[in-house]
C-alpha cells in the first residue's frame, strides 16, 4: 500500500468531522437568524411567535458545537496520538447536535460520527498505517511491512 493512500487515510477523520462540525455550525448560525427574522416580523405585526428564545439557545447551542467540533477534528489532524480520545469527542458532540440543531439538519451528524469513528479506528497505531502515513516498524508490523529473518536466494 502506497504511503499516499495511507496518508489519505489519516486525514479522512479530521476532514469528515471537520466538514460535519462545519455544517452543524451553519446550521445553527441559520437557525439564529430565522428565530432573530422571526421576532423582527411579530414586532411589526403584533402577532405571537411562539417559543423564539429557545430557537436562538438551540442555534447558539448548534453553533458552540460545531466549534467545538472543528476544533477536535484539526486537534486530531494535528496530534494523531490522540486519536481515540478526540474521535470520540467529535462523535458525542455530533450526537448532541442531534438535539439542539437536529444534527446539523442530519448531515452534520452524519459527516461527523464518519469522521469521529475513522479518527477513532484508524490512527498512527492502526496496523495499516503508521505515524503519518508511514509503515509501522516492530511487531505490529507483520509480514506486510517488514521483512524478518535471513535473506533468501529469492531477495536481491
Amino acid at each position: 500500500m502506497s504511503s499516499e493512500s495511507e496518508e489519505n487515510r489519516l486525514l479522512a477523520g479530521p476532514i469528515l468531522g471537520a466538514v460535519g462540525g462545519l455544517v452543524t455550525l451553519a446550521y445553527g448560525a441559520y437557525e439564529i437568524s430565522l428565530a432573530e427574522g422571526a421576532k423582527s416580523v411579530a414586532s411589526l405585526g403584533g402577532f405571537p411567535v411562539g417559543n423564539v428564545a429557545g430557537a436562538v439557545d438551540a442555534g447558539v447551542a448548534g453553533v458552540v458545537l460545531g466549534l467545538i467540533t472543528i476544533c477536535a477534528a484539526v486537534g486530531l489532524w494535528v496530534s494523531p496520538r490522540k486519536h481515540a480520545a478526540l474521535g470520540a469527542l467529535i462523535i458525542v458532540l455530533s450526537v448532541l447536535s442531534l438535539v439542539s440543531v437536529g444534527g446539523g439538519n442530519g448531515a452534520g451528524l452524519i459527516l461527523g460520527v464518519l469522521g469521529g469513528t475513522c479518527g477513532v479506528v484508524i490512527g498512527p497505531g492502526h496496523p495499516y498505517t503508521g505515524a503519518r502515513g508511514e509503515p509501522p516498524s516492530g511487531a505490529a508490523a507483520g509480514a506486510h511491512f517488514t521483512r524478518t529473518g535471513p535473506p533468501t536466494s529469492d531477495t536481491k
